[in-house]
């Protein structure tokens, strides 16, 4: 079972997963850290600021907080059954002042926290939360789940109108996914795979965005300083600096680079990552 999760806490644990700083099961953000909506994704407005960021933040923590999860599995005549939430507790602090928030600490749970110790989960690209449409919603967690790194995966019509739990005809759900297709053509607007349609056969292609796997090398380097990933904002902004981080430590591992000065390496690193690819905004 490889769960679909929200980026901000499996991107985090995933960069912070070394030898030199081990992950635990509470995450705790700073104010620069803190992960909200990327650009305005809820509303297609700006992001939320102070008392609505907040009220937002507060809001998903609680929805996850009351998620239960229940599975049973039936071995040698024997059924267990098992419950379990996303996550355990959370701690949100903030200025009564103009309610700008702190600090925010979540701790997962533990079947979470091992599907992300042992990557057996599926990060969501930001830009998820902004596909107004719940079939476009379904189609990407689809393609993340099957075509992941690959360069290409397709399905028939049939197929996907069935995993996607469609009751729309047929034709109509042709014509939903024709119309979505047509979007993307046009502006390119789902994220991480293009979809096309192809006869009955719905494509998704790679667009190569996708963070790279973790390289296995004999590289170590040591932990960031706390003030280079606000450094590395100014460098890159826009860009998530834990991904950077990264894609930063996949390259030197493949490359088998081992800086002398990591947090002026990063830093460098993140100055041409911005001049290639620009404001992601």
């Amino acid at each position: 079972m490889r769960p679909l999760i929200d980026p901000a806490p499996g991107t985090t644990i995933t960069c912070l997963t070394t030898p030199a700083k081990p992950v635990a099961l509470s995450l705790a953000y700073t104010a620069e850290e803190i992960p909200t909506e990327p650009q305005g994704a809820a509303t297609g407005d700006e992001p939320a600021h102070g008392g609505e960021a907040y009220a937002r933040l507060k809001a998903a923590l609680s929805r996850l907080h009351g998620t239960k999860i229940e599975t049973n599995i039936v071995t040698g005549g024997q059924e267990e059954f098992d419950a379990f939430g996303l996550i355990d507790a959370f701690k949100i602090v903030r200025t009564t002042r103009d309610g700008r928030m702190q600090t925010v600490q979540v701790t997962l749970s533990d079947w979470v926290f091992n599907a992300i110790r042992h990557k057996e989960v599926l990060t969501l690209h930001r830009d998820y939360f902004r596909l107004r449409k719940p079939l476009e919603r379904r189609m990407y967690e689809l393609a993340r789940k099957h075509c992941g790194q690959k360069s290409m995966w397709k399905i028939s019509l049939g197929r996907l109108q069935e995993k996607c739990g469609s009751a729309s005809t047929s034709k109509e759900f042709r014509r939903l996914i024709s119309k979505i297709v047509e979007q993307d053509e046009a502006y390119a607007h789902m994220p991480d795979y293009s979809v096309g349609l192809v006869s009955d056969m719905v494509v998704f292609h790679n667009r190569g965005t996708l963070p790279c796997p973790t390289a296995a090398s004999s590289v170590s380097m040591p932990p960031l300083q706390p003030d280079t990933h606000h450094e590395a904002r100014l460098a890159a902004p826009g860009w998530d600096v834990r991904n950077l981080e990264s894609e930063w430590r996949n390259w030197c591992a493949k490359e088998e680079i081992e800086p002398r000065r990591p947090d002026a390496h990063f830093l460098k690193f993140c100055q041409s990552w911005y001049t290639k690819r620009g404001d992601p905004r």
